[in-house]
């Protein structure tokens, strides 16, 4: 049978429990190391697994969630005395994930790289709105067509904006008003934060644009970078795209999957 390895929070004292309890359940199919199992089981809620995920770039070993935390939504259902679990996780649908890579550009001219699942956004660090260019390209050798009154070039005075992945446009995308998509969409969504009404942006385009945010009179209106937990101050300009050579594969119930 394949092998197992369990990665749990131990923040979380559920997950922890949960640990213990499928770690002696299936001491036969437990891995000692990372490196010695077929598939990553994460227990926890949808926040350990991002950060998670970053560290499973270079492992290319399927993961499969049990949902300890809240809301779950890159999650499968934790069940009690769970009796199934080699089972579900062979009839899983497999879902490949690219992240995020946001270039960042800050005052002091450091540059600096960071990955996210589920989203990136670009807010403002003061009381005050953030005024931000956003420019749209496709990359280079895949010319993606735009959509029907799409535009290239927009500017943003508000809280921020933010580029989210399929599977991140249920957690903050959503909250912040926009409609989740397809895992399989092959879109990226890009949604402005408590704008200017005239000058919200919602769009959906494909995953092969770049997207990069300029932020204008940085100084007297600072913003700040987040990638799901990481953190960059003092932006200046940031680069957006779609990382098509880092992947992971999440491992979903049938019914978890969003045609």
């Amino acid at each position: 049978m394949k092998k197992l390895f369990f990665i749990e929070d131990k923040k979380n004292i559920k997950s922890r429990t949960a640990a213990t309890e499928l770690k002696q359940r299936y001491a036969d199919i437990t891995a000692a190391r990372l490196r010695d199992a077929d598939t990553v089981v994460v227990l926890g809620g949808d926040g350990f697994l991002l950060r998670t995920l970053p560290g499973l770039l270079k492992m290319q070993k399927p993961v499969f969630g049990l949902n300890l935390g809240h809301v779950g939504a890159m999650m499968n259902p934790y069940i009690q005395a769970e009796s199934n679990l080699p089972d579900r996780i062979a009839a899983a649908q497999a879902v490949t994930l690219h992240p995020l890579e946001a270039e960042c550009l800050d005052w002091n001219a450091n540059t600096k790289s960071v990955y996210a699942f589920n989203e990136v956004c670009l807010k403002t660090q003061k009381p005050q709105m953030a005024h931000l260019g956003l420019i749209k390209t496709p990359k280079p050798r895949k010319q993606a067509a735009l959509l029907p009154g799409q535009v290239l070039a927009h500017t943003i005075y508000g809280d921020g904006v933010m580029v989210a992945t399929p599977i991140g446009s249920t957690a903050y995308y959503a909250q912040a008003g926009g409609k989740p998509f397809s895992l399989t969409s092959g879109k990226i969504g890009i949604r402005s934060i408590c704008a200017v009404p005239d000058l919200c942006v919602n769009h959906l385009v494909p995953d092969t644009m770049k997207i990069t945010v300029s932020v204008d009179d940085f100084i007297r209106r600072p913003v700040m970078m987040t990638a799901d937990s990481k953190t960059i101050r003092n932006v200046v300009q940031c680069r957006i795209k779609v990382c098509t050579h880092q992947s992971v594969t999440l491992l979903l119930d049938q019914n978890r999957v969003r045609s």
